[in-house]
């Protein structure tokens, strides 16, 4: 379809992990999406013995409530039900805080 998008996506985590030891996956918040979703992410993670997983949210996921309430709630949920024994989720950029803190809720 020409949107370089996708292909950017995918070539992120290996900048991200660069360093850090596998195994990770890139995988997508929601059904539909064009890659494995992040629950089938997790349930392959634990099968192969993984016990610890970090969610690093992505793309225009960093951006969005919903995609960080999916992670922080949503995700380490089934993350404790499939048995992890360390859930974490990478911190959002500077730009992410400025942009809640600026527009405070009335």
């Amino acid at each position: 379809n020409g949107d370089p998008y996708f292909e950017q996506l995918k070539a992120k985590p290996s900048a991200v992990m660069e360093g850090l030891t596998p195994p990770w996956k890139l995988s997508w918040l929601s059904m539909g999406a064009p890659g494995v979703t992040s629950e089938a992410a997790l349930q392959g993670l634990r099968r192969g013995g993984v016990d610890s997983v970090v969610f690093v949210a992505l793309g225009g996921a960093v951006d969005e409530l919903t995609s960080v309430h999916a992670l922080d709630v949503s995700l380490r949920a089934a993350a404790r039900a499939l048995g992890f024994a360390k859930i974490e989720r990478a911190r959002p950029p500077m730009g992410f805080l400025w942009s809640i803190c600026r527009f405070p809720l009335r």
